[in-house]
């Protein structure tokens, strides 16, 4: 097993609230080298460990990742946990702080304090299913060429760091119906 591939921190890219009873735990791995990922978790002042597999939900050309949802009954906090990989010639590794592992750790663990309010990402119900543009009206579209910098470069040249192309709100205008397709 590549054990340098495997990755996890305790940082929001890795564990992350959906609410504030409901975490979210992802780890990465190597490309097609683990069959069964699992998280080993429980809360530090209750010493009773519960398991949750976890599914690849992504795979790129170097690594797998996987991710699974705990639901607790109350607001998660004080959350220790460790991973429990299986690779595919059946073999078991521990990933916890430490790194990866033949053996289940006894210490080392990470952990999740607690899931505040503030850290829960929700959107409005409105925008559930909609597409997001985030436009640069410099770079879009120049819709009045008589408002231009006296020093933009022409419609089409290739951008860079210190260039301006003309761009502005009147091209956003015009481009409306090219962005509701």
């Amino acid at each position: 097993m590549n054990r340098e591939a495997v990755l996890h921190n305790g940082t929001e890219d890795f564990v992350y609230p959906t609410a504030r009873n409901q975490l979210v735990f992802r780890i990465r791995t190597a490309k097609k080298e683990i069959q069964s990922c699992k998280l080993i978790y429980w809360n530090r002042n209750d010493a009773v460990k519960r398991t949750q597999s976890m599914e690849c939900y992504a795979r790129d050309g170097l690594f797998d990742y996987f991710q699974c949802k705990v639901i607790f009954t109350k607001i998660a906090r004080y959350q220790k946990y460790y991973f429990s990989l299986e690779d595919t010639e059946g073999k078991a590794w521990y990933f916890s702080v430490y790194g990866v592992s033949e053996e289940v750790p006894e210490s080392g663990f990470f952990e999740y304090l607690y899931a505040n309010g503030n850290d829960v990402i929700a959107a409005p119900g409105w925008a559930k299913g909609m597409i997001y543009y985030q436009i640069f009206p410099e770079r879009f579209y120049n819709g009045e060429y008589g408002n231009d910098p006296a020093d933009a470069a022409m419609w089409g040249t290739s951008p860079t760091r210190e260039n301006y192309m003309g761009g502005d709100l009147a091209g956003i205008i015009k481009k409306i119906p090219y962005l509701k397709r």
